[in-house]
């Protein structure tokens, strides 16, 4: 009966440029998710009843990605106005999302060297949202004022989920590949192909990779192993060494097959090679993709990691593939240091 189906309200808001603002309110949707069905009626600023008056299931609030003045404005007015009106002890889910991605496009020279625009072009890049979601906490109920957002306690782990088994068993397995080129490990120190090898295993098909403002979309894992190399090679090179490990690990689940995964590396350069450099840290975030009953061969487990002559056999790498990367802490953390890395 369609009196027994659940309704979600959804609110949209954003600039006027950005939502559609139409009159005949809500959108609805009938949608069927986990054997169960449910009714999700949009409403935007149009609504015919005023939205303050409305008591959402959920808030969305919606960017522009050709446009940064529309993720700007999510921070300075529309993320305050949902504090001022619906702080009412409610637990109300609150999402970021960009729309009109296929207008993105990558930052020119022009724009970088703009008086005002602190090296950035006017599409937002995909870490930039992550980064504007991040410090408005809306990955935890209702965004919390400025003023409390360093307030708000470490997420509770879930051990019992599934999903974070997975990840934390998959991250794990990279962590292991990346520190095959520890030194201490007699004839895969040098070999630094078979560390790449090992690290590619782990990428999916189509996995995209951000750097600043570069991002990179490969069709294989097979496909990633040149660049990986390339990468560690140019460690190498500016005397850093590639003795990488896992510091700490953070993992948050995202549905019953994904989860995003914040790994902090730790890097110990040889002291007598660089000059007596001091280690470092820095914190990329990974999402983890397990994969569907029937994936191919990429998603599945495989062994990795054998190195010849040094009597490893390697190990197998759980299930599952990095969906996407970002990595702007190292790479900008490495220019801090190694000015001309990107070029060595």
């Amino acid at each position: 009966m369609e009196s027994d189906v659940p309704t979600v309200t959804i609110l949209l808001l954003g600039d006027a440029e950005v939502v559609l603002h139409d009159l005949d309110q809500p959108f609805a949707f009938n949608i069927r998710l986990y054997a169960k069905h449910y009714r999700y009626e949009f409403f935007d600023t149009a609504s015919p009843t005023n939205y303050t008056l409305l008591g959402p299931d959920f808030i969305i609030l919606a960017y522009d990605i050709s446009r940064r003045d529309t993720l700007n404005s999510l921070k300075v007015h529309w993320a305050p106005m949902v504090n001022e009106t619906y702080n009412i002890g409610e637990e109300i889910p609150v999402m970021v999302l960009g729309l009109k991605r296929d207008l993105r496009r990558e930052w020119t020279e022009e724009e970088k060297t703009r008086e005002g625009s602190d090296g950035k072009g006017a599409s937002v890049m995909p870490h930039e949202g992550l980064g504007i979601a991040q410090m408005m906490r809306v990955d935890r109920s209702r965004i919390q004022p400025a003023s409390h957002q360093q307030q708000w306690p470490k997420p509770t782990p879930h051990n019992n989920n599934p999903i974070t088994a997975a990840a934390t068993a998959f991250l794990e397995s990279y962590a292991r590949a990346m520190h095959l080129a520890d030194p201490s490990n007699t004839g895969t120190s040098k070999n630094l192909g078979v560390v790449a090898a090992a690290l590619a295993a782990h990428y999916g098909t189509g996995c995209t990779a951000y750097s600043l403002t570069h991002h990179v979309s490969l069709p294989s894992a097979e496909a990633w192993l040149p660049g990986i190399a390339e990468h560690l090679a140019r460690f190498e090179r500016a005397g850093l060494g590639c003795d990488i490990r896992l510091a700490r690990h953070r993992v948050e689940p995202v549905s019953e097959g994904s989860a995003l995964c914040w790994l902090t590396w730790r890097i110990r350069p040889p002291p007598r090679e660089v000059g007596g450099r001091e280690g470092w840290e820095w914190e990329n975030v990974y999402a983890y993709r397990r994969a569907p009953p029937g994936g191919g061969a990429e998603e599945g487990a495989k062994r990795i990691g054998a190195a010849e002559g040094a009597g490893d056999e390697g190990w197998e790498k759980p299930e599952g593939w990095w969906e996407f990367i970002v990595s702007d802490n190292e790479l900008s953390s490495l220019l801090a240091r190694v000015p001309d890395f990107m070029t060595l």
